[in-house]
């Protein structure tokens, strides 16, 4: 009888999909505070307890200065499962333009103004409203190669296109459920939220733990706006206030939806680890779901900038659907990218519709008697494109009338 031969021992799972991930990672980000293996069992992923994040000190300390990537794009991690989800499921159908067209995860990147997966863009829009986007960037994204503009110009012109309702849509859904924080224009994302969040939308059963991992990602190394708070804090902090522990097999859909995204949306959390103190997050001590309320942790001079910048109260005789409706129509402050407010506002002296912060007018020259006279980027550029186009016919008559003088000599 032939002894038997131990089995070798089976290594626990990674995260690393493959040995380059894992040497990018221990080149980089090793040295960096990072969420490592001193925080995550790897072994146990994705059935880590959500309770356990947020019941040490050195996590929740690690949550607030995360910098860098985490070792992996969780969202990777799906693409082995995706399989079970239909490509009919993944996209839907929109008509536009006389044509019906796919709109695909892609798509909706592309629409956002992505090259790769790893290049960081703009803030998504909150509303449809705020969705401003340029004809050359939406046939680019929806159109195929060869229908698109040849000379691969793009125009001076931004147009609002109201006709995108899907798509915007979408985008919207994007926003609110990774809880994106509305700190400044500098916000970013990645082509792994766009997948992720489409995934989510369609009703795939998305473990709490992916989400929360995910989103605890922060901008390229080699963007420029490396002190950017990676938008996983937001997330991070409103597990906390609501008193959760999350089940670990918890699905994103079944997150409560009375979630106060305007307290967090406002709230202004330091990048910076010297800038801190070991005051903890605030957990209530309850498990029911309650309405966030602002951390004992919060600054002083933040909490009184969220008071003076509250909305004011909707009137009693208003219903709860004009209620929000009203908090919707807030405009987004250009230059910082701060909801404003009726007594924080200035109107474009031409359109009327867009608004500044009035504590952003200093950028903004003043005509004469400090008379601030502020016209929105629309209208600039739609004033721009217009004095080109008088400037290319005046241009083509002096050739036609220098034509014609010399035919006649």
């Amino acid at each position: 009888m032939e002894p038997k031969t131990k089995k070798p021992k089976l290594s626990p799972p990674s995260l690393y999909l493959n040995p380059t991930q894992q040497q990018t990672h221990e080149r980089y980000f090793s040295k960096k505070i990072v969420i490592s293996e001193r925080y995550i069992d790897y072994e146990s992923f994705p059935k880590y307890p959500i309770a356990q994040c947020f019941s040490g000190k050195n996590m929740i300390k690690s949550l607030l200065h995360i910098r860098g990537s985490a070792p992996i794009a969780p969202v990777l991690l799906f693409y082995s499962q995706i399989h079970n989800i239909s490509e009919k499921e993944q996209s839907f159908d929109t008509y536009i333009e006389g044509k019906i067209h796919k709109i695909t995860p892609q798509v909706i990147a592309s629409l956002l103004g992505f090259e790769n997966k790893y290049m960081p863009v703009s803030f998504p829009p909150a509303s449809e409203d705020e969705l401003v986007v340029s004809k050359y960037e939406f046939r680019r994204a929806v159109y195929l190669p060869q229908h698109v503009n040849s000379y691969g110009r793009h125009p001076t012109s931004e147009i609002k296109i109201t006709h995108l309702k899907p798509i915007i849509a979408v985008l919207v859904r994007i926003c609110q459920s990774n809880i994106l924080p509305v700190l400044n224009h500098h916000s970013v994302t990645n082509l792994n939220s766009v997948y992720l969040s489409f995934l989510l939308l369609k009703g795939y059963q998305v473990d709490v733990s992916y989400i929360i991992w995910h989103t605890m990602a922060g901008v390229a190394p080699s963007c420029a706006r490396t002190k950017s708070v990676p938008y996983g804090i937001i997330v991070g902090q409103l597990l906390s206030y609501l008193g959760h522990p999350f089940p670990a097999d918890t699905p994103c859909a079944s997150v409560p939806a009375n979630i106060d995204v305007q307290f967090l949306s406002r709230r202004r959390l330091r990048c910076n680890p010297c800038d801190s103190n070991d005051r903890p997050l605030y957990e209530p001590d309850s498990d029911d779901i309650s309405p966030p309320t602002p951390p004992p942790s919060m600054d002083a001079d933040d909490a009184s900038d969220n008071n003076d910048r509250s909305p004011p109260a909707p009137p009693p005789s208003m219903d709860a659907d004009d209620a929000s409706d009203s908090n919707q129509v807030n405009p987004i402050c250009q230059e910082c990218g701060d909801p404003g407010y009726v007594e924080l506002i200035i109107f474009c002296n031409l359109c009327q519709t867009s608004a500044e912060h009035s504590y952003c007018l200093d950028k903004i020259p003043k005509n004469g008697d400090d008379e601030i006279i502020w016209t929105c980027e629309d209208c600039d550029q739609t004033a721009e494109l217009k004095t080109r186009q008088g400037v290319q016919i005046t241009s083509s008559k002096e050739v036609i009338e220098d034509s014609g003088t010399k035919l006649k000599y």
